[in-house]
């Protein structure tokens, strides 16, 4: 899909510059975690397009303190990669995210989920955040 294409799926029609600058454009989704597994195969990240039900947990994300977003839907806590997701074949989506120095287990975000389940994405993300950026305060204050 081009960058410019627009995404249809669950009656969300959007550019990615208008995902980018406007209200919330689709249904919420959220998580469902998993257990955590080995991939031994590569997937790909999946096209900001796709991740249009998420914006204003991703606006909310996008305002902690360390944040950044190098590119769309990929996000880092100061230089550590921190958040990203994926898409499969037959559209599952998941959310790779840290858990303190480690990636923790992936994070369902069904495409069309419930309102609930973004609330407990939101939730799950927070304190996943806390945990990644926490031992990097820790380590500062021992050097002091």
């Amino acid at each position: 899909m081009s960058a410019g294409a627009s995404f249809h799926s669950t009656g969300v029609t959007a550019s990615p510059a208008e995902l980018r600058a406007a209200p919330s454009l689709g249904p919420p989704l959220g998580p469902l975690l998993l257990s955590a597994k080995k991939w031994n195969g590569c997937v790909a990240h999946c096209p900001f397009e796709k991740l249009a039900d998420l914006r204003d947990t991703l606006d909310e994300i996008r305002a902690w303190p360390g944040i950044r977003e190098p590119r769309p839907g990929i996000f880092y806590l100061t230089r550590v990669p921190f958040l990203h997701f994926h898409i499969d074949k037959s559209g599952r989506r998941w959310a790779d995210a840290r858990d303190g120095a480690e990636w923790g287990a992936e994070i369902e975000t069904p495409i069309g989920a419930s309102r609930a389940m973004q609330v407990r994405f939101a939730r799950e993300m927070k304190r996943r955040y806390q945990a990644t950026a926490k031992p990097k305060a820790s380590a500062k204050k021992g050097q002091a």
